[in-house]
């Protein structure tokens, strides 16, 4: 035989994927998070233990796992897409920037009480700040708890999470080489990943949809696959040049595809991809944990597990308390998300890789993960009795206060119109902001060498530059002085509050004063000063007067093409439902083929006069019934929308879905049945006699006098002699015969 030479690499995977798939299916069969197991496999096959193989080469490993973490932060764009941020609401946008930034806080203060060192302290606040959306998703799913208020809530805020994790690594990464915590370099680093998240969501609504419209017919799954992974691997590099994570840029990408009408298919074509890298990351994670420095610190280990546990539901409830949710959705919140996950590794890699952080905070972070995601599904089923224990210790006058603020929070409209007021000019001014800043430097730096190079004279390259700078920004510049977006709603409020009108008054001036700021900023680019407070408020105003219906045209254009870029609310694949007021939820309820309700009507099963929960809508394949009536009949499969307390829609969820419902141990049957005067329904109309119940099944036909009418009418009524046509259970049919 021929001595055939495999690859290290190759067997290493070999290895890392057959621990990992058989830890994780034993890990399904026990209940536990997936991830889990392949941190667990990643111990296995690392070098802590013997008993197994072990991976050779562990440095080609890790430069897999950080491919892992490009395309888990890609699937991550792809699920996040910004449409699905402005449907988070502002309850759990607040809550979630309060949380992250107590918790950043709370664990910085921590290690620098453990004499860590401020930059490992700053570290461990950005580790423990971020929950796993990965353990509660699936928590809630095992428990049924999706369509919760509580849950929505939750959801909502770990969307916010995850942008504020890839914040936080750009932010450590600059804590990390500069080795301050100086507001200022802060600021100025903010303010410059601002500007690129901007710069590059605007091209890329762009171009994207230009690309996937051009190549739509070709588009099958491989080349959508290819194609995808090409741009993410792209924007890896963009956001690599511009001196950003690697993460960032696959992340920025996956959202920017999320608002592609190809979307869902990507995301679907992605996920073995994701799947196979997200193993191999969390596999070479567990490998780099240090048994010896888990049992040296083990104590430390359980310290800050408890700090987690106990500092993330505390900062979560109060924070869902202070942005006007109710207490017992801010207890269940707050105790549901307590725990680490795939992001801490991220973080805590990040400063490994740095070499700004010591080894021992990596391993505890693993550590810790495995202690708090085992505590979860306790914590989540703990969250009524503690609330329970809250509520009956809280004297009566503190709960009336923040029953009282919660109400005023959700329902103040001054808070409202403000917000609307913010929504009017914000965006559409940082759009414009960032797009003229983009331009003017794009020309001082490109067009002008190429105007150099064309042209001997200096000032003929510099006045051509200037000419096509003022051209392709004008538009824009009309845009943030001029452009008003005022929805009917706001002008209302404008109408009845003179304090709302000074605030809309401040925000028109400083957007002018921007304008005229940046106008002047342009022009200083290319000539002097001297020259500028000659020629400025010359140069403005016949720009103003011979350009002003050119540059709104121009713009109205732009801002309707970068509307239609983004996905339709109809063309959504998945759409979640909006956080209700007060303790309500809004739930879709699917009708199980064994639930004693499947063929009965709304009426007869009395989903709001007994269980007071109102059906708001029913999905029947692709029909929709708004507003059903009672005499609408549930049919299996049926996707009911639900409307009411979470206690009362859990009542009816376990109705509706029940999967053990006796079956019939007997064929339907077609049977005739005579009424006399000894059953209960004769001389009652159809619709009162209750037959669906008594034979489990339906009237087809009445006969009387000779004559048939086949699918009576509910109104019929069952007089003494009319012989029944019944399809139901023999069983009934022949009881009632014999009756």
């Amino acid at each position: 035989m021929h001595d055939v030479h495999l690859p290290v690499l190759i067997r290493d995977l070999a290895l890392i994927m057959m621990s990992a798939g058989i830890v994780s299916i034993l890990f399904r069969a026990f209940h536990q998070p997936v991830v889990l197991g392949y941190l667990f496999a990643g111990i296995l096959v690392g070098p802590q233990v013997s008993y197994f193989p072990q991976v050779l080469q562990a440095d080609n490993i890790r430069l897999w796992g950080e491919i892992g973490v490009i395309f888990v932060l890609f699937s991550l764009g792809l699920e996040f897409s910004f449409r699905k941020l402005m449907r988070v609401g502002g309850a759990a946008l607040f809550a979630a920037l309060i949380e992250t930034s107590l918790l950043l806080g709370l664990g910085t203060l921590v290690g620098i009480s453990l004499n860590w060192g401020w930059v490992n302290s700053v570290f461990l606040g950005g580790m423990i700040c971020i929950s796993s959306t990965t353990i509660i998703a699936k928590v809630f799913d095992e428990n049924r708890l999706k369509g919760r208020r509580f849950a929505q809530l939750v959801m909502g805020i770990l969307v916010v999470e995850d942008i504020v994790a890839v914040l936080l690594m750009v932010l450590l990464s600059t804590i990390a080489v500069t080795q301050t915590l100086a507001g200022g370099e802060l600021a100025y680093a903010a303010a410059r990943l601002t500007f690129f998240i901007v710069l590059w969501f605007v091209v890329g609504l762009f171009i994207l949809p230009l690309v996937m419209g051009w190549a739509k017919s070709h588009l099958n799954d491989e080349t959508i696959l290819i194609v995808s992974s090409g741009l993410c691997l792209l924007m890896v590099v963009v956001a690599s040049m511009s001196g950003f994570s690697p993460a960032l840029g696959a992340f920025v990408m996956g959202s920017l595809l999320a608002e592609t009408s190809e979307s869902a298919r990507i995301e679907h074509v992605l996920n073995p991809l994701k799947n196979f890298f997200a193993a191999v990351f969390f596999v070479s994670v567990g490998m780099l944990l240090d048994f010896s420095i888990v049992v040296e610190n083990w104590k430390l280990i359980l310290f800050l597990s408890m700090v987690v546990i106990v500092g993330k539901s505390v900062a979560v409830s109060f924070a869902s308390l202070v942005a006007g949710q109710p207490l017992k959705t801010s207890v269940r919140a707050g105790m549901s998300m307590t725990q680490i996950g795939e992001f801490s590794f991220i973080i805590a890699g990040l400063g490994m890789s740095l070499k700004v952080v010591d080894d021992k905070l990596y391993a505890m972070a693993v550590a810790i993960s495995v202690v708090t995601a085992f505590t979860t599904p306790f914590m989540v089923k703990f969250a009524d009795p503690t609330y329970l224990w809250i509520n009956s210790k809280l004297p009566t006058g503190a709960h009336s206060a923040l029953e009282g603020y919660s109400q005023i929070v959700q329902t103040q409209g001054g808070t409202r119109s403000f917000n609307l007021l913010l929504r009017a000019h914000f965006a559409s001014s940082l759009i414009n902001v960032v797009l003229l800043i983009a331009m003017t430097s794009l020309c001082r730096g490109w067009v002008l060498a190429r105007m150099q190079d064309l042209l001997t004279n200096l000032g003929a390259a510099r006045f051509l530059t200037l000419a096509v700078n003022l051209l392709v920004a004008l538009p824009f510049l009309w845009g943030l002085a001029f452009r008003r977006q005022n929805s009917p709603e706001l002008l209302r409020a404008l109408a009845v509050s003179a304090r709302l009108r000074w605030i809309q008054a401040a925000f028109v001036s400083f957007r002018v004063l921007a304008a005229l700021g940046l106008f002047l900023l342009i022009l200083g680019q290319y000539t002097s000063w001297k020259l500028i407070s000659g020629l400025s408020l010359v140069m403005l105003s016949v720009l103003t007067f011979v350009f002003y219906r050119f540059g709104s045209v121009l713009y109205h254009w732009f801002e309707s093409q970068l509307r239609s870029r983004i996905v339709s609310e109809e063309s959504e694949p998945k759409k979640e439902a909006p956080l209700l007021p007060w303790d309500t939820s809004l739930v879709t309820v699917q009708v199980s083929s064994a639930s004693s309700v499947a063929g009965r009507s709304l009426a007869d099963f009395g989903a709001s006069e007994t269980f007071r929960v109102m059906v708001a809508a029913i999905d029947r394949g692709a029909r929709r019934i708004i507003a059903p009536r009672g005499t609408e009949i549930i049919f299996p499969y049926d996707k009911l929308s639900l409307v009411g307390s979470d206690a009362d829609i859990e009542t009816v969820r376990r109705i509706l879905e029940e999967k053990d419902a006796p079956q019939a141990d007997s064929p339907l049957q077609l049977r005739p049945l005579v009424v006399h005067k000894g059953l209960p329904f004769c001389g009652k109309v159809l619709r009162e006699s209750n037959l669906r119940a008594l034979v489990d099944g339906l009237v087809v036909a009445i006969e009387r006098d000779g004559k048939r009418w086949v699918n009576p009418s509910a109104d019929w009524s069952l007089n003494e002699g009319d012989r029944l046509w019944v399809v139901g259970d023999p069983k009934s049919i022949q009881a009632l015969v014999e009756s």
